[in-house]
């Protein structure tokens, strides 16, 4: 047909619908067109003004740009999850395959590969890092500092289990994830193993360095907890090895976990003691506030005084 024949076509076919005016405009993107969009009036005829057509070719533009981008992310290969100087996976995957565990233990899920009844599974995790690994970096130069750190990440590895994972959590951490058989592996047979594999002394052009590690420890054989509670598990286990002097194995259990709630409430105390502290010297309107940043199991307290010399 005509084009004024189409015209006379498609006025009868809205017409039928309803639709009494009607604008329209191409939706494109790389070069292309790949649908349209466009708004109608049903009740009665409207004028439509250059206005109108400004705000939907606005509007198809921001719709064609999203329906690309979203094409293009379709087509995008999955990030590597990896650590450029391992070749270890990161922290974000060791997070996800810990989730992934923990949902298929508490579902009683078997393990696929290698093959494990549901019931003999239990979900291990040990926190480690090199004790005083920046003498490393200052006597030998940092070049010397990443050699460790990847034949460290290479023993690792090396004594992994086939259903276990060894991520690099940055610097000097690493964390191993043991989706293990309650009737053979233990904490402390796991956090004996990490340290072993970091304690044996690195050779690297004709140098024979030596260092400790640190390794905190949580163990689960029945309902494991939520990931971020499990991952601070083992980091505290790690702090208290840090505070008997380094090179120490602890697996975390209940006693150490309350003596952590302890004293993060006598912390919590202590700042909320120090937030409404006022030098006796100093008038009130004369201070400014007090700033508490807390660090882990310390404090770091940066009293903002208005005056000089104030102790």
């Amino acid at each position: 047909a005509s084009i004024p024949d189409a015209e006379s076509e498609l006025r009868e076919i809205l017409e039928a619908q309803g639709i009494l005016s009607l604008l329209v405009a191409p939706l494109r993107a790389g070069g292309e067109l790949i649908g349209l969009i466009g708004f109608d009036y049903v009740r009665e005829p409207s004028e439509l003004s250059w206005i109108d057509v400004d705000v939907l070719m606005t509007i198809a533009d921001t719709v064609a740009a999203a329906l690309y981008r979203r094409d293009a992310e379709a087509h995008v290969r999955p990030v590597d999850r990896r650590d450029p100087l391992t070749g270890l996976p990161d922290e974000g995957h060791f997070r996800e395959r810990l989730a992934e565990t923990v949902a298929d233990l508490r579902s009683g899920r078997a393990r696929v590969r290698p093959p494990l009844a549901a019931e003999d599974r239990c979900v291990i995790v040990a926190i480690t890092d090199v004790d005083r690994f920046a003498d490393v970096n200052i006597a030998h130069g940092l070049a010397v500092g990443d050699a460790v750190i990847r034949e460290i990440a290479g023993r690792l590895a090396a004594s992994a289990g086939p259903a276990d994972l060894v991520a690099r959590f940055g610097s000097d951490e690493f964390a191993v994830l043991v989706d293990g058989d309650r009737r053979r592996d233990t904490a402390e047979g796991v956090a004996e193993r990490v340290r072993a594999a970091i304690i044996e002394p690195v050779v690297h052009a004709d140098r024979r360095i030596r260092v400790q590690a640190s390794v905190g420890v949580y163990s689960s054989v029945d309902d494991p907890a939520v990931v971020s509670d499990i991952l601070t598990a083992a980091l505290t286990a790690r702090a208290e090895a840090k505070q008997r002097g380094g090179g120490a194995v602890v697996c975390f259990d209940a006693d150490l976990g309350s003596r952590a709630d302890r004293r993060r409430l006598l912390a919590e105390e202590l700042v909320h003691k120090l937030r409404r502290w006022r030098h006796p010297s100093v008038q009130r309107r004369e201070q400014r506030t007090c700033e508490l940043l807390p660090l882990g199991h310390g404090l770091l307290v940066g009293g903002l005084f208005g005056l000089a010399g104030l102790p």
